[in-house]
């Protein structure tokens, strides 16, 4: 499935961060079905990736978001940092799908207000997702 992609702000309740569980020992997660489309698309709008993944830790617990990046704005404002989370939604439901990103989201803005709140977190969702499934108005 190839489509266009752009990194779409989670909005709602949680609305500046996102996050990925780690497995106790440092393991390197499965990169998401569209990952080096999303990379690709950072890329081509001027930002650096800096980080793929990107590591964040509180305590024992260690999350890997999908990748880091940074990008200068001007030079009296500095880099804007972010954080993009990929999921996707090619699973058999997207309700399930979505549970799963929020959760990830939730978890990863406690973490990251605690260890770095300059950082603004992101999901990459592809088109088809976005333009049908988060259109829905309970979600």
């Amino acid at each position: 499935m190839q489509g266009s992609w752009e990194v779409k702000k989670l909005i709602g309740a949680f609305k500046n961060k996102l996050y990925f569980c780690q497995q106790k020992k440092r393991t390197i997660m499965a990169k998401d079905f569209y990952h080096e489309q999303v990379k690709s698309a950072l890329k081509n709008d001027g930002w650096d990736v800096t980080d793929d993944p990107f590591l964040l830790e509180s305590g024992k617990i260690k999350y890997q978001v999908d990748l880091g990046a940074e990008k200068l704005v001007a030079a009296t404002k500095g880099k804007i940092k972010i954080l993009v989370e990929i999921k996707s939604f090619v699973g058999p439901s997207d309700i399930n799908e979505f549970h799963r990103a929020v959760g990830q989201y939730v978890d990863y803005l406690v973490v990251l207000n605690e260890v770095e709140p300059d950082r603004l977190l992101f999901l990459a969702v592809p088109d088809f997702a976005w333009n049908d499934f988060f259109q829905e108005k309970a979600i």
